[in-house]
């Protein structure tokens, strides 16, 4: 998507892929100014799964957002210093508000990383009511505790009162748990919405069962085009090209 648009603009920037299981150590050796081993015109980076809480304190500065949220999604090379932002919050909730009213709107999030913190912000900052279920404890009851919401186990949502339920765990996900889903179908009968955060394969189980059930459904990929076209902007100081960035994502996803 990042490619595309940079070439829509005719902008000399390119978007790589790097896997990194030592953040500390990318961050030391590859990104800042100050310590980096490779002479390169980095201008800033996205962060994913399981990186976007373990980088906030190897950064200069957070935006407001990323701050509240805990969680970092985007950073920007400024002045030789590293600054995060969560575009996460605000791209997750468009897709969500076109069709639903979120004041005092019943909402379960499913999961403890990153996502969900991005996700339980953007939900209490529209003035819904949101309960968190996790199956790791220990990370479910920091975000919980943070954000002031009730915790419980992913086991016990069919008994939860909730008319939308968010996925942002990485079940159903391709080449990590294809085909499986967080819940059981069961779960999601009698629900409004279910929107997964997953967008590749664009159709997961998660989304299937919800469908076969009634629910209206949104996929992860509009949150993920509004979310790298916030980033765009970011990095270079121009408005994205959102029907290249989204044509490029469908793309892909379907080849």
């Amino acid at each position: 998507m990042h490619n595309r648009a940079f070439g829509e603009l005719g902008l000399a920037f390119v978007y790589l892929p790097l896997e990194v299981e030592d953040i500390e150590q990318f961050i030391t050796r590859m990104v800042r100014p100050a310590t980096r081993e490779m002479d390169w015109n980095l201008q800033g980076f996205s962060v994913t799964i399981p990186h976007k809480a373990s980088i906030l304190p190897l950064l200069d500065d957070l935006d407001q957002t990323a701050r509240e949220v805990g969680a970092v999604n985007t950073v920007v090379i400024r002045d030789g210093r590293l600054i995060g932002y969560n575009t996460d919050a605000q791209a997750f909730l468009e897709p969500l508000a076109r069709v639903h009213a979120l004041a005092g709107a019943k909402c379960a999030v499913l999961g403890a990383g990153g996502a969900a913190r991005a996700v339980i912000h953007g939900l209490l900052q529209s003035g819904a009511k949101v309960s968190l279920f996790a199956r790791n404890a220990e990370r479910g009851s920091v975000i919980a505790e943070s954000f002031g919401i009730p915790l419980s186990p992913i086991e016990s949502i069919s008994s939860s009162g909730a008319a939308v339920i968010i996925n942002t765990t990485p079940a159903g996900m391709r080449g990590h748990s294809e085909g499986t889903s967080p819940v059981p179908r069961a779960a999601l009968r009698g629900r409004q919405i279910a929107y997964d955060l997953v967008y590749n394969p664009a159709e997961t189980r998660f989304l299937t069962d919800a469908r076969g059930e009634g629910c209206q459904t949104i996929g992860g990929l509009e949150m993920l085009v509004a979310q790298a076209a916030l980033q765009f902007a970011l990095w270079s100081g121009r408005s994205a090209p959102l029907d290249a960035m989204r044509d490029e994502a469908r793309r892909f996803l379907e080849s």
